[in-house]
């Protein structure tokens, strides 16, 4: 069992459970309301929004790391569904009348949250190489020093000194495994 609630902060038990209502109520929503699109666009974003308020509130994992991965995640997921209810709006009221404005508003909308997509993407792999290859860089004090001076180690919120031991990905797969 406690590879289920093993991630958790103390007292969080209950997260996983949260988390497998949340996807019930997507498969719910997406199955129930079939026929319904709008609706179901709607139903969507509202439990990826609420999911998203409760996991920024409560930060359920024990590592801040992977807090930050999970939020960032479920933001662009909501602003993601939040944009399809604008653009199932649109595409209903439209009639067709081709206004220019309304183009170029839409394929805005379209770029930033393709860019917000990669954005995110690119920064949870660099997020996950930089916590993989600065193991060796940390064990040597020039390169301790270089980064923590470094930009990226703001960007990805690495906090390195003698607390910091092994990377995040070591102690989510191996902690818990004794």
């Amino acid at each position: 069992w406690a590879f289920y609630f093993g991630n958790y902060r103390p007292g969080l038990f209950w997260y996983e459970c949260f988390g497998m209502l949340r996807k019930a109520g997507l498969v719910a929503a997406v199955t129930l309301l079939q026929d319904r699109v709008g609706m179901q666009v709607f139903t969507i974003s509202w439990v990826a929004l609420i999911y998203l308020t409760v996991h920024t509130h409560y930060k359920p994992y024990e590592i801040g790391i992977l807090n930050e991965l999970e939020t960032g995640a479920l933001f662009v997921s909501a602003a993601t569904l939040t944009s399809c209810v604008f653009f199932y709006t649109q595409e209903a009221t439209d009639s067709g009348s081709g206004d220019a404005m309304l183009r170029r508003f839409e394929r805005g909308v379209t770029w930033i949250l393709i860019l917000l997509s990669v954005g995110f993407l690119l920064w949870a792999v660099l997020l996950i190489l930089w916590d993989l290859f600065g193991i060796r860089l940390r064990a040597n004090p020039w390169a301790a020093r270089l980064l923590r001076a470094w930009p990226l180690a703001v960007l990805t919120g690495q906090r390195f000194g003698p607390q910091h031991r092994g990377s995040v990905l070591q102690t989510v797969m191996f902690s818990r495994a004794e």
